[in-house]
């Protein structure tokens, strides 16, 4: 499957000799529409209603989702408006999925980008720093160095 990913592989040493970032780029985010096609549909078929917003609990069994650009991660819940949608329920089920965390610093969002960033990116930098130690940083870190 390897060259369906960007790679190419001399078959007598079982190496990649050479990569394509753009290949690893496409085949990544037709992956990644697919999966989220596939979990979208299971959830519409089991009847679950999907609301996409943030979310700040008002008491026990009630949440606001407030209704925020998802290009601005720095946005406070506070800032947005008013909420999209009060819900009351017995239960509540938490599902806050998760996003890279750009730390402050000088610089820092200038020069920096994040694991959801790296897939902008049309080539490669020639040269690049990962921070992290996590599965998706070393595997971006093995990209990088291919």
């Amino acid at each position: 499957d390897a060259k369906y990913y960007g790679f190419d592989s001399d078959a007598s040493s079982h190496c990649a000799s050479t990569f394509d970032f753009t290949s690893l780029k496409r085949a990544r985010d037709a992956y990644v529409t697919k999966l989220n096609g596939i979990y979208e549909r299971g959830l519409l078929n089991a009847g679950v209603e999907y609301i996409q917003g943030r979310a700040k609990f008002v008491d026990d069994t009630t949440v606001q989702v407030m209704s925020v650009d998802a290009d601005d991660e720095s946005k406070e819940i506070a800032a947005a408006p008013t909420p999209i949608r009060t819900l009351t329920a017995e239960h509540i089920i938490i599902a806050t999925g998760g996003r890279p965390l750009m730390p402050d610093g000088d610089g820092i969002r200038e020069h920096c980008i994040n694991s959801d960033g790296f897939f902008d990116l049309e080539t490669l930098p020639d040269v690049a720093v990962v921070v992290g130690a996590g599965y998706i940083a070393v595997e971006l870190a093995g990209v990088l160095n291919s």
